[in-house]
């Protein structure tokens, strides 16, 4: 009989171990002891969840039956916003990019759920900080290029340093040179933007060819050169205001 109660209490506290952890279903998942269904979906369809009706985005949002889910971090930027990712997820329209992010947020943007439930208006919070990043990220040449990296298990950092002495010489030549412009000289300003972005379209493409061929340490490369044009860009950008 002891033995028996031993292995009772050792059976409930085994459970009230893993109790707080979610019980996944097919089309979401429950929080024992919560009495708000969440859902999450890992995969977009072109129709509702619930009711079936087709829906307007890519998102799980249904202005037919107000059904809204929240979507797993797995899910692709470019998928959350209508974008092929194949055949080269570094090739974005940016126009087209810009009016899925529209239509996205003029569904799940919070203010459009303040007087669901909770559990809705959480969803909603989420979807709307989802696409937010999304279209930060892609709309970004250098964004998008470490996002694709990511997804692919290669990470960049502050750390990574350029191999290419040259640029290296030509970026501090030209960092220097913004430093010490006169203000008001906005002439020159604007000529050493033009010729900074000639550089990130050249490197740009290159990038684009190296992502074609999934060949991620050179693109890993081509990231830190595009990373450093970048701090060029913010430099200008900052004594133009």
């Amino acid at each position: 009989m002891s033995r028996s109660l031993s292995f009772l209490r050792l059976s409930r506290q085994s459970f009230a171990r893993i109790a707080p952890r979610a019980v996944y279903l097919s089309r979401g998942f429950v929080r024992p002891h919560d009495s708000t269904k969440y859902q999450m979906v890992t995969s977009l369809t072109p129709t509702c969840l619930s009711c079936g009706a087709q829906l307007p985005t890519r998102l799980p949002v249904c202005p037919s039956c107000n059904f809204i889910a929240r979507v797993d971090e797995s899910v692709p930027y470019h998928e959350l916003l209508g974008l092929p990712y194949d055949p080269n997820p570094f090739i974005v329209d940016t126009a087209l990019l810009k009016r899925r992010f529209l239509d996205a947020q003029r569904i799940c943007h919070p203010d459009g759920w303040a007087t669901k439930s909770e559990a809705e208006k959480g969803a909603a919070l989420e979807l709307s900080n989802a696409v937010n990043a999304a279209y930060k990220t892609l709309t970004s040449p250098l964004h998008r290029v470490e996002y694709i990296l990511r997804r692919n298990g290669v990470e960049t950092g502050e750390e990574d340093q350029l191999d290419d002495i040259e640029l290296i010489s030509e970026i501090m030549e030209t960092r220097e040179e913004i430093d010490n412009i006169q203000p008001g000289n906005a002439e020159r300003l604007l000529a050493l933007r033009d010729e900074n972005n000639t550089k990130i379209s050249e490197v740009a493409r290159t990038i684009e060819e190296l992502v074609a061929r999934e060949d991620w340490p050179q693109t890993r490369r081509a990231a830190v050169r595009l990373k450093y044009l970048d701090t060029i860009d913010d430099s200008i950008k900052r004594r133009l205001v």
